[in-house]
């Protein structure tokens, strides 16, 4: 695969600035703009949950516009699509789309609610994936995240955010179905590769303002400064892991290694542009879950965990129709969210789609004397 990687320093979310930007990194790249004339164009952002674009929880809305107006302006025929964390209705659509910026990037906006069944015959976990149909209809796909931590894989970026093209809740299916997380993380590299196989894909980064700490969505915004561009995703995101001082922790990502999907070094890329040592960010605060690979030898109910904060529960439910397991309930004597931690396999979906941060990431005293 491609390991050529454009990054180009970025503070602001100047639209006019970042269209130059991104300009400047496809022609560095040898993408041909003219190649998207007349061609069907998915802009797939992350859009995780409904909120404002300054949370840094989702692709900020100038990022997507600067993309839609190169698309465009080549005379390609733009979408914008993605399936949230939770419900996949017009409805849910239609209030992400606004709350999230997009409304106004210059893009049609998709409310198609099917999906097709795509195989992957030489798949060692999965040997087929349900994707939502935009991404089938498409010539071409602009995978245009958001850098930012993430509690279950550690990372968010270019690889995690096609997880987004499988519909709805079947993510918590895909969830349930593998519980190990080496067995999501090979599936999730595995869903990424058949992706890139089966149309040319452009990797996009919004590393302008991250998220640090309990993401995807619980964690803090930090100015991180660039935009990173390049077709191989699993590339992509060697560089996103080594400027948020996440290097070889990322599991989906040493199994990219693996298989060869990239080098086994950010040393082997070749990056284009302002490099990589002036961003990395050697403070950036990981997820309170990332403890967990520390704790090989200790019992899982030591282990971090999420709990509900019970001040910040307004019982919504979210959180028990997003858990794979079923194990969340509302207790009936003060109407809070409950878990039940002896059954929970800490994929941390509840904490990733509480809109309320009422989900949080308990950790035992045993992190005083390994940290």
């Amino acid at each position: 695969m491609d390991n050529d990687v454009a990054i180009n320093k970025c503070n602001n979310y100047d639209v006019n600035e970042i269209t130059a930007i991104i300009s400047k990194q496809l022609c560095a790249l040898n993408i041909e703009i003219s190649d998207f004339n007349g061609k069907n164009v998915l802009i797939k952002p992350n859009l995780l949950m409904k909120a404002a674009p300054e949370k840094a929880t989702t692709t900020h809305p100038a990022v997507v516009e600067a993309v839609c107006g190169i698309l465009k302006s080549a005379g390609a025929n733009v979408i914008i699509a993605d399936s949230c964390g939770g419900l996949y209705t017009e409805s849910v659509l239609r209030g992400l789309y606004r709350v999230c910026g997009m409304e106004n990037c210059g893009a049609n906006l998709n409310f198609d609610l099917t999906y097709e069944t795509i195989h992957n015959p030489n798949g060692q976990k999965s040997k087929f994936y349900n994707i939502i149909t935009p991404v089938c209809k498409a010539d071409y796909i602009f995978n245009v995240c958001k850098l930012k931590t993430h509690a279950f894989t550690t990372l968010s970026a270019a690889v995690k955010n096609l997880f987004g093209i499988i519909p709805g809740a079947q993510k918590f299916e895909m969830h349930a179905r593998f519980k190990n997380p080496n067995d999501f993380y090979h599936m999730l590299v595995e869903l990424c590769k058949t992706v890139c196989d089966m149309k040319p894909i452009i990797n996009i980064v919004d590393g302008i303002i991250g998220m640090e700490g309990n993401g995807p969505s619980g964690g803090n915004p930090r100015e991180i400064g660039c935009v990173i561009t390049g077709k191989n995703p699993f590339a992509v995101d060697e560089i996103c892991e080594y400027i948020v001082n996440l290097e070889n922790q990322v599991s989906m990502i040493n199994i990219a290694r693996k298989f060869l999907y990239c080098p086994d070094s950010v040393k082997n890329l070749n990056i284009i542009g302002d490099g990589i040592d002036c961003y990395k960010i050697n403070d950036f605060k990981k997820p309170d879950s990332s403890l967990n690979r520390l704790t090989k030898f200790i019992p899982n109910f030591l282990k971090p965990r999420p709990i509900i904060n019970k001040k910040k529960c307004v019982r919504c439910g979210d959180c028990v129709r997003s858990c794979p397991e079923k194990i969340i309930t509302i207790n009936e004597k003060n109407n809070k969210a409950l878990i039940d931690t002896k059954k929970c396999i800490k994929c941390y979906c509840c904490q990733e789609l509480c809109a309320f941060k009422a989900v949080k990431v308990k950790k035992s005293f045993i992190f005083k004397i390994i940290k």
